[in-house]
Parts: structure tokens; C-alpha cells; sequence
């Protein structure tokens, strides 16, 4: 089982957050789903999301919306951990 597989099924709750980039909008969605900091890596954001919140949100649905604001993709690593990539 991949790392996306472990915390698929979760929903995640992410206060507004605002002027913050996509980076940081993942890393706070992966925190939420209880993914470790420590497994996951991102490549340089080149967005700014002007708001960001999750509410009962499965954490896939967070992930492709992040992904498609900065035109990037998340993939998971060989290591189990996951990746993000920018444009």
C-alpha cells in the first residue's frame, strides 16, 4: 500500500488560510491527514493561493485541488513517502 493509499480515506479540516503557497497548503492538508512532515518533499511552489480551507474534505480532493492550482502533480516516492512537484 502507497503512501496517498494509507491517508486516502481520510477528511481533513483546514482553517482559511490566506495569501499562502501551494506548499504550504499542502504540507498543512498532509498534516491534517496525519502524514509526517518527515516523509514528504516538494518541489519550489511558483503559485499563491489567495484562500485556502478544507472542510470534511477527503484529503485526494485537497491534494488534486492543490495540484491543479500550481499545474504541478503528487506522486508517491519509492521510499513510501510522497512527492510534490511544481511546474
Amino acid at each position: 500500500v502507497g503512501a496517498i493509499a494509507h491517508i486516502g480515506k481520510k477528511k481533513i479540516n483546514v482553517p482559511q488560510l490566506v495569501s499562502v503557497t501551494t506548499t504550504t497548503a499542502l504540507g498543512t492538508a498532509l498534516a491534517q491527514a496525519g502524514f509526517p512532515a518527515a516523509d514528504y518533499s516538494t518541489g519550489t511552489a511558483q503559485s499563491t493561493m489567495a484562500r485556502y480551507w478544507a472542510a470534511e474534505e477527503p484529503i485526494t480532493k485537497a491534494i488534486e485541488q492543490i495540484e491543479a492550482t500550481e499545474a504541478g502533480f503528487v506522486r508517491e516516492t519509492k521510499a513510501k513517502g510522497i512527492h510534490f512537484e511544481g511546474r
